[in-house]
């Protein structure tokens, strides 16, 4: 809905231009569009990745799906913002995919972040990077829009389960990349 569904948004030309550059072609798509909203009292998530593993056992330079987030309001520790563990996008190993709260909690982690962020900004990671969710022990929820961009021959696991909707006078209304952006998305 309005005003997220914004141009500025997801034709954000540093955006488009990154992973037409990333992937080498202009040929991806919307594919998610949703929302994360840490509410006080949330706690610690388990760290994860946001895709399944492509190709088990092999650490692939590219990957076929991005999430980029804004945060609708300033993040820090109070309010919960993500934690990274940067160049884990590469670790492939399935065996571990459970252990990962373990592993990263005995060890020592030097790289180990938090992104703080001010509101009107935004992040891209690598889907594949380890992070997680931290608590919110502030006393109001911590909003960021998240869309997802897919090469035209991925679908996520997240479009499986909720396709973006869009009405028809929406759609009619945008221009031709936003079309193309949204060609997979559902018009009613």
């Amino acid at each position: 809905e309005p005003p997220f569904d914004d141009p500025e948004l997801y034709e954000n030309p540093v955006i488009l231009e990154f992973l037409e550059k990333y992937w080498g072609t202009d040929d991806f798509q919307i594919t998610v569009l949703t929302s994360n909203n840490p509410y006080p009292g949330s706690v610690y998530q388990n760290w994860h990745r946001d895709i399944q593993l492509q190709v088990p056992g092999v650490g692939i330079p590219t990957v076929p799906h991005f999430g980029v987030k804004f945060p609708l309001v300033d993040t820090c520790e109070e309010n919960g913002s993500i934690e990274f563990l940067p160049s884990t996008q590469y670790l492939a190993e399935p065996e571990l995919e459970s252990k990962y709260n373990e592993l990263i909690e005995r060890g020592s982690f030097s790289s180990q972040c938090r992104l703080n962020m001010k509101r009107g900004t935004f992040f891209m990671a690598d889907p594949r990077t380890l992070h997680r969710g931290t608590p919110n022990i502030s006393d109001a929820p911590r909003p960021e829009l998240c869309i997802g961009y897919s090469q035209s021959w991925f679908t996520p696991r997240a479009e499986k389960d909720r396709q973006t909707r869009m009405e028809r006078a929406r759609f009619d209304a945008l221009s031709d990349r936003g079309k193309k952006l949204f060609s997979r998305a559902s018009i009613i």
